[in-house]
């Protein structure tokens, strides 16, 4: 509940008939977000967000550098 807490609505957005969406201008400068910037779209059941390419990859080398470790202490603890 406590991560609840801490997400925060930054209003709504429309569709347009091509599927565009314009993300709120509170949200794009909070998160640095300017034109011509890459997002990465995800989904997970009925519920979609995206995340900045740069941030994806960073989160992608941590997530593997992780896997890493756990595979070699695995490995000697055989």
């Amino acid at each position: 509940m406590r991560s609840l807490q801490k997400q925060k609505i930054f209003g709504t957005v429309t569709v347009g008939e091509r599927g565009q969406i314009v993300i709120p201008a509170e949200l794009r400068k909070k998160f640095k977000v300017k034109p011509g910037d890459r997002l990465v779209a995800f989904a997970k059941h009925r519920m979609f967000g995206f995340i900045q390419v740069e941030e994806f990859n960073r989160f992608v080398s941590e997530l593997s550098k992780m896997a890493s470790k756990f595979r070699s202490r695995k490995a000697k603890s055989r």
